[in-house]
């Protein structure tokens, strides 16, 4: 009885290290690719890079938000309702432009005049350049922006 016990057991260890083994084995996973992504703008004549680039596509919409963060409460947005290479007028209700100089929403500029162009799209990447006048959101605040040679790059 003794022997069966020692038989299985052997058994068992045999199979838990096989397990264990091909569990280490070495894994086929794809390289990531890395992309170029960037937003970078003279804010009220101060050049400003921002340190975090990110693009939402909603396939639904097709609309994109691109967002570059500068620090962990200050951001530029952008929205667009087109993906087409061309240049549209913030008026036309298209694109949109959000500065947000810290984590109120209510202390937002937003664009008011300037244009938001698309110099290239591609099923997962925009890229394109930037200008506009804004104004703050708060109805007690009366701040305005210029934001001039925008460019951004990004991929979603």
């Amino acid at each position: 009885m003794l022997q069966l016990n020692v038989k299985h057991f052997k058994s068992i260890l045999l199979i838990s290290l096989l397990i264990l083994l091909a569990g280490c084995a070495k894994k086929n996973t794809p390289t990531p690719k890395t992309a170029t992504v960037s937003m970078a703008f003279t804010l009220n004549g101060t050049k400003r890079t921002t340190t975090n680039v990110k693009a939402i596509y909603n396939s639904v919409q097709k609309s994109i938000v691109v967002t570059g963060n500068l620090g962990t409460s200050e951001e530029m947005s952008l929205a667009f309702s087109s993906t087409a290479v061309g240049t549209y007028d913030l008026t036309s209700g298209l694109v949109y432009a959000t500065y947000l100089p810290d984590l109120v929403a209510s202390d937002a500029f937003i664009g008011s005049s300037g244009t938001l162009t698309i110099t290239s799209s591609t099923s997962n990447s925009i890229s394109g350049t930037f200008f506009f006048s804004g104004f703050q959101a708060s109805l007690t605040a009366n701040g305005t922006v210029d934001v001039t040679a925008g460019t951004f790059t990004a991929t979603f």
